[in-house]
């Protein structure tokens, strides 16, 4: 089997190259995408190349054939201010140069890295029992969102009009080793004792660690058949914020304050000097709260039905290990 991996120097790709090195590697032939430098020791099928430009790809039309193609490149959530022609020009037009590339290559079946965010926040409000299913409306929030969706159609397009299997897997929040994300802020706030409760914590959130997401990636890869489109969210069980907030505070040895600040009229504040003072920081500082104390919690029932996939790694020991890292920092 040859796989084709993009983004293979990310959060996300390193751990789904890693995957496929880890099992069965006799039998599979991986060929990896990403930037300048391969964080993968020794690898031969490494291709440093700007999936976003077009002139950058002919190297890679010399493999052909390829079995599944994973495109797990793109732009996730920033905390500095980025352009938002960023992100269209990184998850919508590369991922059009992705597919395009894998009708070029004789593709089988391309595997498109999406995002629970697709869904938008009005759904959670909604606080659905066992969680959003795939069958939900999106709704995007954000320059992200939005771009994640257009990802998606572009990349349904593109494999129907050339005959491309298609699956779509919406991640949930990624942990794990590496991590860049909102989770390692809240480390970093519980472990430099800047962490205040806003809320009582009982939100449930959906997270996934990245080993669980890359299997996931591996199993549909062996076992699909057929060139339907088939879209998947990967998501562990939900858990509630103060669930994680306690257990990133255990393995930091780490008191966290009893006391809390009602988000609701903190939000109100905020909401009411954002107008008065017309500030963007404010702005943003209120969409961060209201993301803190909303639900996010998805259902994983699909892909367990179809192809049987669990995840292996509990929330609690994928913080564990996310700390674990964090400290050896």
């Amino acid at each position: 089997m040859k796989i084709l991996v993009t983004g293979a120097n990310g959060f996300v790709g390193g751990a789904i190259v890693q995957e496929f090195l880890d099992n069965d590697f006799d039998q599979t032939e991986i060929f990896c995408v990403g930037g300048l430098r391969s964080k993968i020791p020794k690898f031969p099928n490494y291709f440093a190349v700007d999936i976003t430009k077009e002139e950058n790809l002919a190297e890679l039309l010399k493999i052909s054939k390829i079995d599944t193609f994973i495109h797990s490149a793109g732009l996730a959530h920033q905390f500095a201010d980025t352009p938002p022609e960023k992100f269209w020009e990184i998850n919508a037009k590369g991922t059009e140069n992705a597919v395009s590339l894998a009708a070029r290559l004789n593709t089988r079946h391309f595997i498109l890295i999406s995002s629970v965010s697709v869904y938008g926040s009005k759904k959670q409000k909604e606080n659905q029992r066992g969680g959003i299913t795939e069958n939900e409306i999106c709704e995007p929030e954000g320059v992200y969102a939005q771009s994640k969706l257009e990802a998606e159609r572009i990349a349904e397009r593109i494999c129907r009009e050339n005959k491309i299997a298609l699956t779509v897997l919406r991640l949930a929040t990624v942990i794990g080793e590496g991590d860049g994300g909102n989770v390692l802020r809240l480390i970093r706030m519980i472990d430099k004792r800047r962490f205040v409760w806003i809320g009582k914590g009982k939100n449930q959130k959906s997270l996934i660690y990245k080993a669980d997401a890359a299997r996931a990636c591996r199993i549909i890869a062996c076992k699909k058949k057929g060139n339907e489109r088939e879209v998947f969210n990967l998501s562990a069980a939900p858990v509630t914020v103060k669930e994680i907030v306690e257990l990133i505070a255990e393995n930091l040895e780490r008191n966290i304050p009893k006391i809390f600040i009602s988000s609701g009229l903190l939000l109100k504040s905020l909401q009411f000097s954002s107008r008065i003072l017309n500030s963007r920081k404010i702005e943003k500082l209120s969409e961060t709260i209201y993301k803190w104390v909303s639900n996010e919690a998805f259902s994983a029932d699909k892909i367990k039905r179809e192809y049987g996939f669990e995840t292996q790694t509990s929330i609690a020991e994928a913080l564990k290990r996310e700390v674990g890292w964090y400290r050896s920092l």
